[in-house]
């Protein structure tokens, strides 16, 4: 087994940064090859040439997070209630919700956008965790 690497790491050259720089190979005699710049850097730069956010970047390529919006869908009552829930951190407090609980039905059609509340509501109302597939995936976790 490899061992893992303990020796000093490079600083982002990035100004007013002071990340370790991330490992992105290694040479054949198994030394750490870096980057110039931290992840979180590398991420933004990305993002920026995109003309993204860096959270819109991080999701683009996501089977279904891309489709996550800023707001919880549930303010329209479409769960039997209306969601209430202030919405300041969108990336923590918001989910992509598979509305007939297949997982691996990633159409647009069926993905919603809820806040965390209302997410774990829908899935124990109508049992999502027992949709086809959930059992096999919670074995392999």
């Amino acid at each position: 087994m490899r061992q893992r690497y303990t020796g000093p790491r490079p600083v982002c050259s990035t100004s007013d940064c002071d990340n370790d720089c991330q490992i992105v190979g290694r040479t054949k005699s198994g030394n750490p090859i870096f980057r110039k710049i931290c992840s979180v850097c590398h991420l933004k730069k990305m993002a920026d040439s995109h003309n993204m956010s860096v959270n819109e970047f991080s999701n683009s390529w996501h089977p279904y997070r891309k489709f996550k919006l800023t707001h919880c869908e549930n303010i329209d009552g479409r769960l039997g209630f209306e969601c209430t829930t202030t919405i300041t951190l969108p990336n923590t407090q918001l989910e992509v919700d598979h509305i007939d609980g297949d997982y691996r039905n990633n159409a647009p059609d069926n993905l919603q956008t809820l806040c965390v509340a209302c997410h774990r509501h829908k899935g124990m109302t109508n049992k999502d965790h027992l949709s086809p597939g959930r059992k096999s995936l919670a074995q392999k976790i």
